[in-house]
């Protein structure tokens, strides 16, 4: 049997031809766009194209990105990060096979750190990790490709310590010129949700009457970012229930894309330096610690590990080391 490939019909459409023996065969892709058909064959590949005994393919790491985007993508927490590192990575390794990725790392890292931090670099590695990881992947079905050895990645370097002021955010939202922007920084500030959580957030999972967030997607696969459902406070209260008697559509920030770029804008306006979409919720955590609430109860509302909101935000409990020491001399 021959390797597939794709070829373009008379009437543009593209098609998968293989042949069997002696007989050619062929299938439709459904496409006009040759990019489209790429994505589609990659798909083929994993799918049918093993099913109809293909002829094992040696894919490139390009070709596992295509299948990884089209087949898996959507369903991560943050498919814009995905995407985003990706078109980093690809002018290193998109032409490579996945078995000389090892050997091509030192390299990248190298040319890389000229320009960026060393947590830049490891998380567009850690993004071609789960390439690799994907594509060898035995509980999907017959994995694409053997198992790559592990790479050495820059260290994780010291969680970022940017939160906002009372005053900052007061600023903010006196500057902001629009409403869906000033609703995505109260919720971000008033439930510490991740953006992607947020800009999914639909109407049917505010419970006014329970007066709880769920922002946990039913349709989404869960991952190990995990959703909180999260208590309506007071503040956010009012704000939420005239932006429900004003809605036009499901989604509670409606559908108009993003919200990193109009945030940046607001923040020039406000001159309120270092401001992301992410501070909202790292300030949502630092103000639960400065002001004594637990640490395992934040890991329950910003849905992470204690380990990792210990390794955070401990040091925003200074209150909590000071008790525990004076107790040694039996003064707490």
């Amino acid at each position: 049997m021959s390797i597939p490939s794709i070829k373009q019909a008379a009437n543009g459409v593209w098609y998968v031809h293989w042949t069997d023996g002696r007989r050619s065969k062929r299938e439709s892709l459904g496409t006009r766009e040759k990019a489209e058909a790429k994505a589609r064959f990659a798909q083929w590949l994993i799918v049918d194209g093993q099913n109809k005994g293909a002829a094992p393919v040696e894919y490139s790491v390009a070709d596992l990105w295509t299948a990884y985007e089209k087949g898996h993508v959507t369903t991560l927490a943050s498919p814009a990060t995905a995407v985003f590192s990706w078109k980093n990575l690809a002018p290193h390794f998109a032409h490579l096979a996945p078995r000389d990725v090892p050997g091509a790392v030192p390299a990248y890292v190298a040319k890389r750190s000229a320009k960026v931090k060393p947590g830049t670099i490891r998380r567009d590695l850690v993004q071609l990790r789960a390439i690799l990881n994907w594509a060898s992947d035995p509980r999907r079905g017959k994995p694409l490709i053997e198992p790559v050895p592990p790479f050495t990645m820059p260290k994780e370097g010291p969680p970022r310590d940017r939160w906002l002021t009372d005053m900052e955010v007061q600023r903010l939202y006196a500057a902001s010129d629009d409403e869906r922007i000033t609703l995505f920084m109260r919720l971000a500030l008033e439930t510490a949700g991740r953006k992607a959580a947020l800009l999914e957030l639909t109407w049917d999972r505010v419970d006014f009457d329970t007066m709880v967030i769920h922002l946990a997607n039913p349709s989404r696969e869960t991952t190990k970012k995990r959703r909180a459902s999260v208590p309506i406070s007071p503040t956010l209260l009012p704000h939420l229930e005239a932006a429900y008697a004003a809605r036009r559509g499901t989604h509670v920030l409606g559908r108009g894309g993003d919200v990193y770029q109009q945030i940046q804008r607001i923040a020039k306006l406000a001159k309120v330096p270092g401001v992301s979409p992410n501070v909202f919720r790292h300030t949502a955590a630092t103000k639960m610690a400065r002001r004594g609430v637990p640490l395992w109860l934040i890991a329950k509302v910003l849905g992470n590990s204690l380990i990792m909101v210990e390794r955070v935000y401990a040091k925003s409990q200074p209150d909590d080391l000071r008790a525990a020491v004076n107790h040694i001399s039996g003064r707490g």
